[in-house]
């Protein structure tokens, strides 16, 4: 049960939506591979002739259960789910209530009248559907109304078969729309998108959980030591003959002790119960952790700091360089003693800073301590002035903390200036060198002018003013004045001010803000767009009345007497025809006399009047005539093959033409076709004369608009849903992209620091490697030289810096990458090495 916790249970969540992305994007997938395969069976009534068709209106149109079967294969019919469509001779029942027959899904009554007349609205009560079909329909008068609407559009054209296919090609697409992965891409791309900060949650989660492990055991390990050291620095304390200063430190250091092991168990089990803690008490938790690991590391380096006076004191080393650091090291351990337990009157960002400063003042003078130990300061003075300057920098920042409260200055520095000169005369009085004295040692061994020691006083009359006396440190002397000494301008602090940090940090914060708003912007931009994109394309599915395509005109034959009119000749039609068709078209002129084929009369100077089922029938005979020497009709259903052609023209005896609409090879099919969908063009077609130069390009221009709106059917999707769902999705992984991106940046820009790195972490493992080597022949000198005095505490320290070191290396190799990316990892690994190098020499 302990994995379905709040980590686990967002684990499992993230697991779940990549699944879900997964499933959904193949589902996408598998929608948009579909084609209409499933079978159409079409049932023609044997009883279905010339004479019954369209009450015998229109003719033999061919169609028989023979070469409507040769018109679907010819076709390839199918649709996306199983249908049975009838083809009844019956006129249309006059109950609109009335469902078709049994076994079909739909039935087409083809022996109404009104079909062989130009009614311009199609009967939709000549289609019948069933009664199931009917009720899981939204709109049933739709399928009926298109169904009908295919049959006559592609009689329009020229069909007598096809129209039946076309009528149930539109019956099927109608009912059982193409089907569409929009909204299963937008449904995968949110659950991707929700994957990834899922499992980004998860894993910063864990990441928190695993860094507040490290460190715990880090600061358990620190107090573990400090445990261990105890006697050792109560035996040190016994033989040296400590200063009230370093018996001050020793009695707050066991204070601490006691309190930090009472407390430990509380963190541990605080820790460890992290994953049960609910949201609202993690950030109690990880500040208990915070001021248990910074006491705790505040422990180690007061002890570190005692036991390395201590050590001083008992070796009693008097080379010109440990002249010029005792006073120093003497400084730091009495600002130690003075910080010890201050912690509780600060906030938790100045507790915070106050460690990691000691930290670094700690650091410094110890490297400092140990290059006291070279023959040759000169040879290290780079390290020895780096050393300084991180001691001046971090003692400048931390007296800077401690004169303000809230943020506020409450102390200048002009008030404790002679206090701070008072302070660095007592220090020198008690050693064998004056400031003189110091400044030509500091000359001897290539060191510029004092400094540290002046900056460590003032931060020590600091602390005092700010925290009150220490008992064991101020019982002699003078209390600190509370007005100011001297009107002397103040003196400038190398850390910035509170309120050039609290700038500083408000303009940071300001374009970060205006960084991610940005970005949040151009986010949802972008989002709102494709979503509103997506749902323009759905309602605007109607192709524009233009010629988008790319096919030219491929063949023209001229078929029949043009009487030698230059308008009806291949090479006019050419000059003047603008096209652009989306399929190929072989084009057969098709000219023929009015008189023999039509039955007309002149309805005005520009216009005829045919009458509908005769202007059909004329075109039946044109194909039959135009099919004898040539394979443009099909000589099983009668129809024109595709991609051929018939434009019928029809001279009249006072020099002047007339147009019907084109016989295609191509079905009429789609809601928006305009292939014979104007019923007036075959009733009542206009009169050119040969003098006009558009006419006849402008019919086969008027077909190119007509084959690109054709075979479209609307695409169902909700608009709305589509314009959320893309939208969702969009941002959503708009969102992912740029953490991404963020992440990529954070690495690359880090990736020259971290690589450079690399090699002197591993050559710090070598030493320090060398060094443990080296432990059996100390031990085996130990043994031999035991009785000796300071050899054994000596090699005490040895050890304890060498495991100081091999635990800072270890913290260094764990670190987290954004840390190990920051320039202030190189000052640290330089340290290291330096203690190092001093430790090899000592060794």
């Amino acid at each position: 049960m302990r994995f379905f916790s709040r980590g686990g249970a967002t684990a499992v969540l993230g697991i779940l939506a990549a699944l879900l992305a997964v499933v959904s994007g193949v589902t996408g997938l598998w929608l948009d591979s579909r084609s209409p395969q499933e079978p159409i069976e079409i049932r023609v009534d044997a009883d279905l002739d010339a004479g019954t068709l369209a009450g015998g209106l229109l003719g033999d149109l061919n169609i028989s259960q023979d070469t409507v079967d040769a018109a679907a294969d010819r076709a390839k019919l199918g649709g996306y789910q199983p249908l049975v469509v009838g083809i009844s001779a019956e006129p249309a029942p006059t109950d609109l209530t009335t469902t078709a027959s049994d076994g079909l899904d739909i039935e087409i009554f083809l022996g109404e009248p009104t079909l062989g007349e130009a009614t311009g609205f199609p009967p939709s009560e000549t289609v019948a559907l069933s009664l199931e079909l009917a009720e899981a329909l939204d709109d049933p008068y739709a399928v009926r109304s298109g169904t009908i609407n295919g049959f006559e559009n592609s009689v329009g054209s020229g069909h007598g078969p096809g129209a039946v296919v076309a009528a149930v090609q539109n019956a099927s697409r109608l009912i059982h729309p193409e089907p569409s992965g929009l909204l299963w891409y937008a449904t995968a791309g949110i659950s991707a998108g929700a994957s990834f900060f899922l499992f980004w949650a998860w894993a910063r989660r864990r990441r928190h959980r695993e860094a507040d492990e490290r460190t715990l055991a880090a600061a358990r390990y620190q107090l573990a030591r400090v445990v261990l050291d105890m006697d050792a620095l109560e035996t040190s304390l016994e033989t040296a003959e400590p200063t009230d200063t370093a018996r001050a430190l020793w009695t707050q250091i066991g204070q601490n002790v006691r309190r930090l092991q009472r407390q430990e168990p509380e963190v541990v089990a605080a820790v460890q119960a992290s994953r049960r803690i609910p949201s609202n008490s993690q950030d109690a938790r990880r500040r208990q952790l915070t001021d248990f690991a910074q006491r705790t590391a505040a422990l180690h380096t007061d002890a570190t700091v005692l036991e390395q006076s201590l050590e001083i004191q008992h070796g009693g080393r008097s080379s010109a360089a440990h002249r010029l650091v005792h006073p120093l090291h003497e400084a730091v351990v009495e600002l130690t003693t003075r910080l010890i337990g201050v912690e509780d009157t600060l906030s938790q960002h100045e507790a915070l800073s106050l460690t990691r400063r000691r930290q670094v003042i700690h650091d410094a003078d110890q490297t400092l301590l140990h290059l006291t130990e070279q023959d040759d300061v000169q040879t290290v003075s780079d390290q020895w002035l780096d050393a300084e300057a991180d001691l001046m920098r971090s003692v400048a920042a931390l007296t800077e903390l401690m004169r303000r409260r809230d943020g506020r200055v409450v102390m200048h520095l002009r008030d404790v200036r002679f206090h701070t000169e008072r302070a660095v005369n007592d220090r020198l009085a008690g050693h064998q060198d004056t400031l003189e004295a110091r400044t030509r040692m500091r000359e001897a061994l290539g060191l510029p002018e004092e400094a540290p020691l002046q900056v460590l006083e003032t931060a020590n009359v600091v602390a005092r003013a700010r925290f009150g006396d220490h008992p064991a440190l101020d019982a002699s002397r003078e209390e600190l004045p509370q007005r100011p000494i001297t009107d002397a301008p103040m003196r400038a602090v190398a850390a910035p001010t509170q309120r050039q940090l609290a700038q500083e940090k408000q303009r940071a914060s300001r374009r970060r803000f205006t960084r991610r708003a940005l970005a949040v912007i151009v986010v949802l931009v972008v989002g709102f767009s494709a979503g509103a994109s997506a749902q323009y394309g759905l309602e605007q599915q109607r192709p524009a009345w233009e010629q988008a395509g790319n096919e030219q005109l491929a063949e023209v034959v001229i078929d029949g007497d043009t009487g030698g009119h230059e308008m009806l000749e291949e090479d006019r039609i050419r000059q003047y025809l603008h096209d652009q068709f989306t399929e190929p078209v072989h084009l057969t002129l098709a000219v023929r006399p009015a008189s023999e084929y039509l039955d007309y009369t002149v309805q005005r100077q520009d216009r005829l009047h045919v009458g509908y089922a005769p202007a059909i029938q004329a075109m039946w005979r044109i194909k039959g005539e135009v099919g004898e020497s040539s394979n443009i009709v099909d000589s099983v259903t009668g129809d024109v093959t595709a991609p051929h052609v018939i434009l019928p023209v029809f001279t009249l005896d006072d020099d002047t033409f007339t147009t019907l609409p084109a016989l295609t090879g191509t079905l009429a099919v789609g809601e928006q076709t305009g292939l014979g969908e104007l019923n007036y063009r075959l009733t009542d077609p206009p009169v050119w004369d040969f003098e006009h130069v558009s006419a006849v390009t402008t019919e086969l221009e008027s077909l190119s608009r007509q084959l690109n709106s054709n075979a479209v059917f609307t695409d169902r999707t909700n608009p709305e849903l589509a314009f959320w769902a893309v939208s969702l999705a969009v941002i959503v992984l708009g969102a992912m992209v740029l953490l991404v991106l963020r992440w990529i940046g954070q690495l690359s820009a880090g990736l020259g620091r971290w690589s450079a790195q690399a090699p002197r972490l591993r050559a710090a493992q070598r030493r320090i490697d060398a060094l443990f080597l080296g432990e059996d022949e100390r031990d085996f000198t130990l043994a031999l030289e035991t009785g000796r005095p300071g050899v054994e505490a000596q090699h005490q320290l040895f050890d304890r810096m060498l495991l100081v070191c091999a635990r800072e290396l270890e913290e260094l190799r764990l670190a987290p990458r954004a840390e190990r990316t920051d320039a202030g990892f190189a000052r640290r690994i330089d340290r290291l090495l330096a203690r190092l190098d001093a430790l090899g020499l000592d060794s």
